[in-house]
């Protein structure tokens, strides 16, 4: 693609792979939520759009994110930096619009242990209900402004590679007591991934993952036009790993800095094919 001289707005809406996090000490994590960087494959995306054209990115996403629920309460949810969908978006439009916005979101909502709520059809219904409402929030926005707006959602990372690296995890684990030192502390937090909810957790993983692609071509539908794109995309459902590579080596769950290139890797083809969309005079 050739050089242009239009600077393109890129921003991503997300969770804990998104913003780059993964467990750690209680005080570490702290620090992340606040202060660390958010390096992530967002961050590859945008680097590799920065050589072809000039880029400005905005990572909303944040660690523990719900679509509009709370995760712990407002007041607990503000001590420790956490943004749903809808707090996310709030910002997203109180800014300069983007051209761009990557939305990886809702694995939190696999979490269905916590629940009050243990239903798969009405945690479904809810799920899509959240969603759809912050993304129609994006898409009323984006279609008054007066340039194209491409906006992409993607599914749900591949669950099943996740329980398989944690089995293995855990294996070298028990060789080595040194290896993972957060990986009990990420069942305490996400009890979903034990290897007991297995099955519950990969069949509700696919139905929210079909109530995202819904949600993407309801608002496709109504809000879609010459000017502005909403598209699902499964490519990054499809990245699966058997490699402990892949995650990191303090909780065996999040991706490691080679597990997010990966990431990047797979969404790249897909967001580049909305640039020259984007670029059209």
């Amino acid at each position: 693609m050739e050089k242009s001289v239009k600077q393109i707005r890129i921003a991503a809406i997300g969770d804990s792979v998104t913003a780059g996090f993964h467990i750690d000490s209680n005080l570490k994590m702290f620090f992340r939520m606040w202060r660390s960087p958010k390096r992530s494959w967002f961050s590859h995306i945008s680097q590799k759009m920065h050589t072809q054209i000039p880029v400005s990115s905005v990572n909303y996403s944040s660690a523990g994110s719900k679509l509009s629920d709370r995760t712990y309460n407002l007041a607990l949810d503000a001590v420790f930096n956490i943004k749903s969908m809808r707090d996310q978006v709030n910002k997203l439009l109180a800014k300069n619009f983007p051209d761009l916005i990557l939305i990886w979101m809702g694995h939190n909502e696999l979490n269905w242990v916590l629940k009050k709520e243990k239903n798969a059809e009405l945690i479904a219904e809810k799920f899509r209900r959240d969603f759809q409402a912050q993304l129609a929030r994006i898409c009323e926005k984006a279609a008054t402004e007066d340039k194209p707006v491409a906006i992409i959602v993607f599914g749900f990372i591949d669950i099943g590679s996740l329980f398989l690296l944690r089995e293995a995890a855990l294996q070298s684990r028990q060789k080595n007591k040194k290896l993972f030192p957060y990986f009990e502390k990420g069942y305490r937090m996400f009890p979903s991934i034990k290897p007991e909810h297995k099955e519950v957790t990969l069949s509700l993983a696919k139905r929210l993952n079909g109530e995202l692609a819904e949600a993407a071509a309801f608002c496709e539908k109504s809000y879609g036009n010459k000017k502005l794109r909403i598209k699902y995309s499964d490519v990054l459902t499809k990245v699966s790993s058997d490699s402990l590579e892949h995650v990191t080596v303090k909780d065996g769950w999040h991706p490691s800095a080679q597990g997010q290139k990966r990431l990047a890797e797979a969404a790249w083809p897909v967001v580049e094919k909305q640039l020259s969309f984007l670029l059209k005079k």
